[in-house]
């Protein structure tokens, strides 16, 4: 007998998931209402809001039993103590379990049908809405995973941090001169700008200098109107395919790529 293992998406990826489909729900007007009593799931639902403000509610799926792959996301959204319970048709169960139950404010689930029970994808807390709490409560809360250990929501607040300060740290920064200019350690990844009306020089420093890692990029944009000369420094190599080491003119640019110790490529808007 072959079993084919149920593959989960990444919590990124449901979560993702699951705010395109909301928000196309709300371009189009339809909002689905909050839960506010004890309802039973109807056909079309998605995305379920549970609001148990005036009293705890009791969710009620339809059968799993010939809906392999569907979905159900469902959330908490109120804070009062009320619970919101997940409760299965019939025997069936959400992970082995009778029902589920979501206690605090943004606890939140996603179900998927194997076609006779359902399994659950994640549970989170408080992350979707309140990634700047810094309260004991927040940090003490956790998404789950199926078959693996949880992960504190602060953990996953520290990686959405570093996705943002990835995305920031691909913006190329521009350093501008106004004079003939060697470059520094910092200049990696950026643009320097050359704004001198007289010619001028870029002056690639050796290794012992100025310890590039290799593989560093650096873009040279000619803002002014004098002449860039890229020049080595003691010992450095420049490779341009005709040894072409001048911008072209006025808002050209090229790019420098240290490929081993004390040799560069260049390559760009350069003239003899």
């Amino acid at each position: 007998m072959t079993i084919t293992p149920l593959v989960f998406p990444s919590a990124f990826e449901t979560i993702n998931q699951h705010a395109g489909a909301y928000a196309d729900k709300i371009a189009a007007g339809d909002v689905p209402a909050a839960k506010t009593a004890t309802a039973i799931e109807a056909a079309g639902d998605g995305v379920v809001r549970c609001d148990a403000t005036t009293g705890a509610i009791v969710y009620t799926l339809l059968t799993a039993a010939g809906r392999p792959g569907a979905k159900l996301y469902v959330k908490k959204i109120d804070a009062s103590a009320n619970t919101v319970t997940i409760d299965p048709a019939g025997a069936e169960t959400i992970d082995g379990a009778a029902t589920l139950v979501l206690s605090a404010r943004w606890d939140a689930v996603l179900l998927v049908s194997d076609g006779v029970n359902w399994l659950r994808g994640y549970a989170d807390g408080l992350l979707a809405a309140h990634l700047n709490d810094t309260s004991a409560a927040h940090a003490a809360s956790t998404i789950s995973f199926a078959g693996s250990t949880n992960l504190a929501a602060t953990d996953v607040e520290a990686a959405l941090d570093e996705l943002d300060a990835e995305k920031a740290s691909a913006l190329v920064v521009a350093n501008l001169q106004t004079a003939s200019y060697t470059l520094v350690l910092t200049d990696a990844g950026k643009v320097v700008e050359m704004n001198v009306a007289a010619a001028n020089t870029l002056t690639v420093p050796p290794n012992s200098s100025v310890a590039f890692p290799i593989g560093a990029t650096i873009e040279v944009y000619q803002q002014g109107a004098g002449q860039t000369t890229i020049t080595a420094g003691t010992g450095v190599t420049i490779r341009e395919r005709e040894s072409k080491l001048k911008l072209a003119g006025q808002y050209a640019t090229a790019s420098l790529r240290k490929r081993a110790t004390d040799e560069w490529v260049l390559a760009g808007d350069v003239a003899a």
